[in-house]
């Protein structure tokens, strides 16, 4: 997926083309025109975790996108699953994160805490009545970087079964980009992450 989550003043890393809000539409269909055709495109994400006040403005990103670029999906992943019903009037695709894995490197995950994936991933199947699809992304990285903690296989696995169990159509791990950012912290191996996350995926091709 391609990132096309940027807001004036609403997220974290704005280009600096984006100088005020009438910027936004004008810089999206520039990137969406520039990598529509490109092979490894699989799709567009509008926002991360966007709030319920995000909603008007993501209204208009989607249907920008949509009109300049038919043929791709475009995804929102929320952070708290009872927003998927209203969510998915501007998505084709409703993704859900849930990263319940602790930081520190000899800290147990309570298995209460793992079955938060269900919860999560019953609840927003639930709120889409089967309109759109449902992706889940499971947390594959440190959620506490300085720690170094990353989930171990069965951790990873039981988060990611539990949503295809409960209806997930899609899984997306998140993520590469930070497998890579924490590379150099002591006590991390990236190796070890990389194989962890490979071999949750090849469970469940």
């Amino acid at each position: 997926f391609c990132g096309v989550d940027a807001y004036w003043r609403e997220c974290w890393c704005v280009p600096v083309e984006i100088g005020e809000r009438w910027d936004e539409a004008a810089h999206t269909a520039r990137r969406v025109e520039l990598l529509k055709n490109h092979p490894a495109l699989l799709g567009w994400y509008l926002a991360d975790e966007p709030t319920p006040e995000k909603m008007p403005r993501l209204r208009e990103r989607y249907k920008l996108v949509r009109a300049l670029d038919p043929e791709h999906p475009c995804l929102n992943v929320l952070c708290h699953a009872r927003q998927a019903h209203d969510t998915a009037a501007v998505s084709d695709v409703v993704g859900l994160d849930c990263y319940p894995v602790p930081g520190s490197g000899t800290e147990k995950t309570d298995p209460a805490k793992l079955g938060a994936a269900a919860v999560a991933a019953t609840t927003a199947v639930a709120g889409l009545r089967g309109d759109k699809p449902f992706w889940f992304v499971p947390q594959a990285y440190p959620h506490e970087p300085e720690r170094a903690r990353f989930p171990t296989v069965h951790e990873l696995g039981a988060m990611t079964w539990q949503a295809i169990c409960c209806g997930a159509d899609g899984v997306l791990f998140y993520s590469l980009g930070e497998m890579l950012s924490n590379k150099e912290k002591p006590g991390y191996g990236f190796e070890e992450a990389w194989d962890v996350t490979c071999t949750v995926a090849q469970q469940i091709r």
